[in-house]
């Protein structure tokens, strides 16, 4: 099973690019990693699964909430793709961090026109 997680956060057009993704029946499941504003904006698919952060910290305190919703959504025989096209360098770095820390192995992953690409 591949799994997508996804930061949906702040860059103008990266929600399109995120939701691409998200809806596209390359992955099984979705975790989508927002802030309050993303959580109550976006009605996500019935395969995702939205998790509420404050954004707004600093980025090893951001990380370490990110390890703790990540922990139970995250299962050893799943594949994991990550979207970084939306959010800040700090998100990006914190979420990078968060799996590293947490030993899951991951492909980034991003949405053209035609089609899911790994980078």
């Amino acid at each position: 099973m591949t799994a997508l997680i996804a930061l949906m956060s702040i860059g103008k057009g990266t929600w399109a690019h995120a939701i691409r993704l998200i809806e596209s029946p390359e992955f099984e499941r979705a975790i989508i990693l927002t802030n309050s504003f993303g959580k109550e904006k976006y009605t996500a698919p019935k395969k995702a699964s939205v998790v509420e952060l404050d954004l707004r910290k600093e980025a090893k305190e951001l990380k370490e909430d990110m390890k703790i919703a990540l922990k139970p959504l995250i299962v050893d025989e799943m594949e994991v793709a990550i979207s970084i096209v939306s959010g800040t360098g700090i998100e990006h770095s914190a979420l990078i961090a968060a799996l590293f820390e947490s030993g899951v192995g991951f492909r980034i992953v991003i949405s053209t026109s035609e089609e899911v690409q790994y980078l």
